[in-house]
């Protein structure tokens, strides 16, 4: 099912407890992102459905799935080289 897109006024707050220390993490994560908070738990929740949803799927979906998460790590890492230079 295709999600509709959404003005962000049309969705409603959502308070959510959290440990500081995640709280951190995220903030952090949203930073190196260039993200705000909310744009990076709403992207981390997102990938994470996405996961289960493929684990959930065929083994081509799986392998798909690796490759994926592989390419993006080293994504992650190449963009934390250039951050830093």
């Amino acid at each position: 099912m295709k999600k509709e897109p959404q003005s962000m006024r049309d969705i409603n707050p959502f308070g959510l407890r959290m440990p500081q220390d995640i709280r951190r993490q995220i903030e952090q994560a949203a930073e190196n992102n260039k993200r705000s908070l909310n744009a990076e738990i709403l992207a981390r929740l997102e990938e994470s459905l996405t996961a289960e949803q493929i684990a959930s799927g065929s083994e081509a979906e799986k392998r798909l799935s690796a490759q994926f998460s592989s390419l993006m790590s080293e994504f992650q890492k190449l963009k934390e080289k250039l951050d830093k230079s």
